[in-house]
């Protein structure tokens, strides 16, 4: 399954409820560009790891450099922070 801004509460709980993995990215009535096509079928119909990477000199500013390995959970973040206390992200 895959949405984002309001579904953002519906797929966070599909996989807090069952380990299904959702997607928060474009709907099918989303303007999809060639781009958006192929990161789309990198991520959702493909097993082969995959990163995005900010082009140089685009204005990022690293506090603390490194790499991290996890879980990343994500999507609307006024949703996020509505469902802040309720039984969903309390087990994120």
């Amino acid at each position: 399954m895959v949405g984002f801004s309001d579904i953002t509460s519906l797929l966070l709980s599909i996989y807090t409820k069952t380990g299904v993995v959702t997607f928060h990215g474009p709907v099918g009535k989303s303007e999809w560009t060639h781009y958006t096509v192929r990161q789309f079928q990198k991520a959702v119909m493909t097993a082969d790891p995959f990163s995005l990477k900010n082009k140089a000199g685009q204005g990022l500013t690293v506090i603390r450099g490194g790499e991290a390995q996890g879980t990343l959970l994500g999507g609307n973040l006024t949703v996020l922070t509505s469902m802040l206390g309720s039984r969903v992200p309390a087990q994120f």
